[in-house]
């Protein structure tokens, strides 16, 4: 019987086995990566993964491969630079094929989030709206197909100019995601203009800058937490969740 909290990461780069690992970390999820495919054959005869993430072009992988077809229950993101090869691995019957682009790490999560199903609703089941904004491509795409992958509504700012014109448009906004560094007006800025406004949503600040200062500062604006990169995933979730409750009852009061 798979294990669906198991997931194998299979790639010929290790940089890739890591950042695919740091993007889908979970307390509940335990991530097993490899660029030996002996030893991810091994795994799916001892550990069972009820998912596995692999690139055809590591040594062996298409041996690697073929056996994934031949294990039942097993759900298989295949990953590759190449087109040929995607359009050759579907043509075997492999749905999910990720090409390795600038948007890699999010269309993962969003193949991953399909088999893992789950959903993050608040404590009473409500569907959070979050508002993401970071000036990195990047960044963006990664929040953004994580929170979505976890049945959150997002929507995405480059900067604070546009966030703030997002806020006016959207006024259900529970959540602000909001990264520090900023073209344009910064993210302390951005968050003393939506502080101001009435009803204002939670803001949680990230931020690739550890300053104790600056995280004093966006407290004192009223943010509810700092976050510095790279992000937990586990504690941004959790981060975003907190931050809607605890904007929920300073509204009723």
């Amino acid at each position: 019987m798979r294990n669906n909290r198991v997931l194998l990461i299979v790639d010929r780069w290790p940089t890739t086995v890591a950042n695919l690992s740091q993007a889908l970390k979970r307390t509940d999820l335990r991530i097993i990566g490899t660029v030996d495919p002996k030893e991810a054959v091994d795994c799916l005869e001892t550990q069972n993964p009820g998912a596995i993430i692999i690139d055809p072009e590591v040594r062996g992988g298409q041996v690697l491969l073929e056996r994934t077809r031949q294990t039942p229950g097993l759900f298989v993101i295949v990953t590759t630079k190449s087109d040929e090869t995607a359009r050759s691995v579907r043509a075997l019957g492999f749905e999910d094929v990720v090409i390795k682009d600038d948007h890699f790490v999010g269309n993962i999560l969003d193949a991953y989030g399909r088999f893992d199903g789950e959903r993050t609703p608040d404590a009473q089941g409500y569907r959070l709206r979050v508002l993401v904004v970071d000036d990195h491509p990047d960044m963006l795409d990664l929040f953004a197909s994580y929170l979505s992958s976890r049945g959150c509504d997002v929507l995405t700012a480059e900067d604070g100019e546009s966030a703030l014109r997002s806020l006016d448009w959207e006024r259900t906004i529970d959540v602000v995601s909001l990264d520090m560094m900023l073209p344009g007006i910064d993210g302390i800025e951005t968050l003393d203009a939506i502080m101001r406004r009435k009803d204002p949503p939670g803001v949680l600040m990230v931020s690739a800058l550890s300053d104790d200062r600056i995280a004093r500062r966006a407290r004192d604006l009223g943010a509810f937490e700092y976050l510095t990169k790279p992000v937990d995933m586990d504690r941004y979730e959790a981060s975003l969740i907190a931050c809607a409750e605890g904007r929920k009852h300073v509204t009723r009061d």
